[in-house]
């Protein structure tokens, strides 16, 4: 072997050679890691916003056939009949006063449903706990 050769072969087997190659390979592990590391986080965070979006389309359709609803005629109806009292005019109403009840349209007579009692509600309640 000449100088050079041995030269060579001592930097090799050194320590201050394994000390280096081990800090290198050490960082260069870390730097591995924390990189496989984030592209993990980035693959989760993906998983996350697409469930997120199917999510969102349900909304988006739910929304839609809600507002298609409240454009129809059929929600206009029901409108109109829960909040003005509207009816159609094939529909009879019937009116209750005074316990008699009165239906419009069809010439029906009058009928007592219910007798009303001329009692008041705490007078009711009094004779129900004392009696």
């Amino acid at each position: 072997m000449s100088g050079k050769e041995n030269n060579w072969f001592k930097f090799f087997y050194s320590r201050w050679f394994f000390l280096v190659f081990t800090v290198l390979f050490i960082l260069t592990a870390v730097g591995f890691l924390k990189s496989y590391y984030g592209d993990y986080q980035v693959r989760q965070e993906i998983k996350r916003l697409e469930q997120e979006a199917k999510e969102l389309e349900t909304v988006k359709l739910n929304s839609l056939e809600l507002l298609k609803y409240v454009e129809s005629d059929d929600f206009i109806k029901e409108r109109a009949h829960t909040e003005f009292n509207l009816r159609q005019p094939e529909e009879n109403v019937a009116v209750v006063l005074n316990g008699t009840t009165e239906k419009s349209g069809g010439g029906q007579k009058k009928t007592s449903m219910v007798e009303l009692s001329k009692t008041s509600n705490p007078l009711k309640w009094w004779r129900l706990f004392i009696k």
